[in-house]
């Protein structure tokens, strides 16, 4: 036990004392909570790059290099405060999203009814509409309308809308899942991150990118007709349906607005980013 007590004589007055011990311990463990989450953004190597800036002033303290190392020393509270506006996924989920306060019973879809057929007769007067449905997420603090309303969905006052003038086709109805009618030519009022999409989603038309990648931040269901095939597409948290039937839009999108604010809580934090397209067999359901 001779060696032993040698060792342990030579590390705590010679290599590290207490005080040594309790500064690593807490610089540890500060720099592994920061990389965890780091690690919570999966649409950025942000992690790689905070390794590879630590590497570097290690590095460079160990070459002996006394200018650099002072230089990375001092701008490391800028780099950390990069990292942290970078870093945007949990950010914008946290901050950016209010809370619609929900009742806790299901309420009736008969207003989907209604928008489902009236738009449907919009598409066969080949009229392009686009529907954004607001859930537990408000919406407030991302999009806008030049026409803002607060009025419950009905049919002829719905037709009348789409049949007015002032209808811009490109331009969606801004929709709660209450079934009203909050504005029309709405508009997000944030811009989407290019570095953001892959390959296969800078394919699809920009509004179809917006779609995708709001409903990432948000519970807000995105529902569009095609005027050419009568057929539907419904974007909902990062996925998209497409080339569905009206009964089958009708279900998807009842799906995801009737059910519960807890159940949807406990699933925004598994949202993953996918296309899914519908095959031919969707278009006979």
């Amino acid at each position: 036990m001779h060696w032993y007590t040698e060792l342990y004589n030579i590390l705590t007055h010679h290599l590290f004392g207490w005080r040594d011990v309790v500064e690593i311990a807490l610089f540890s463990t500060l720099i592994y909570a920061f990389s965890l989450w780091l690690k919570c953004d999966k649409q950025k190597d942000l992690l790689y790059y905070f390794y590879g800036y630590c590497a570097i002033v290690l590095g460079a303290y160990h070459a002996q290099l006394p200018t650099v190392s002072f230089l990375l020393f001092a701008t490391s509270p800028i780099v950390i405060m990069l990292f942290i506006v970078i870093h945007q996924e949990t950010l914008q989920k946290n901050f950016v999203m209010l809370r619609n306060i929900m009742p806790a019973t299901v309420g009736t879809t008969d207003w989907l009814e209604t928008l489902i057929r009236t738009v449907l007769i919009a598409a066969n007067n080949n009229k392009t509409v686009t529907c954004v449905i607001e859930h537990t997420d408000s919406l407030a603090t991302i999009m806008s309308s030049p026409l803002a309303m607060h009025i419950d969905l009905e049919k002829n006052m719905l037709a009348m809308i789409l049949d007015s003038e002032s209808f811009e086709q490109d331009k969606p109805l801004w929709i709660n899942s209450k079934g009203q009618l909050l504005g029309m030519n709405a508009v997000w009022t944030e811009t989407v991150q290019q570095e953001w999409l892959d390959d296969a989603i800078k394919n699809l038309s920009y509004a179809q990118q917006e779609a995708l990648f709001f409903t990432t931040k948000s519970d807000a269901v995105v529902l569009s007709v095609n005027p050419q095939t009568r057929m539907f597409c419904i974007i909902v948290q990062g996925k998209i349906f497409d080339n569905i039937n009206a009964p089958h839009a009708l279900k998807t999108v009842a799906s995801y607005i009737t059910h519960s604010a807890k159940t949807k809580n406990q699933k925004e934090h598994s949202r993953e980013i996918y296309i899914k397209n519908k095959s031919g067999k969707q278009r006979n359901a």
